[in-house]
């Protein structure tokens, strides 16, 4: 699937910046593909069929896997460092 370069800033900033106990993850622009898809999937109304037919609910376990660091450390800390 085709998604926008801003959800996988969102994905990065996602990881780098985490909820209440969960542990900081740097991942790159590429390697956070599959959580900015997800990401994509579940709050862009161009993608409600693709939401519809995965049946995603509460109950669903979601496994996405990173697949590289920060290659790029100045790309990467412009990109944290961003307002979205």
């Amino acid at each position: 699937m085709r998604i926008a370069d801003d959800y996988a800033k969102l994905a990065m900033k996602e990881l780098y910046y985490p909820s209440k106990n969960d542990k900081k993850i740097i991942g790159g622009e590429s390697g956070v593909a599959g959580l900015a898809g997800f990401i994509a999937i579940m709050t862009d109304e161009k993608y409600k069929e693709v939401r519809q037919i995965l049946k995603i609910s509460t109950n669903t376990k979601i496994l996405c896997i990173l697949t590289e660091g920060a290659t790029d450390p100045d790309v990467f800390k412009a990109i944290i460092d961003s307002k979205l």
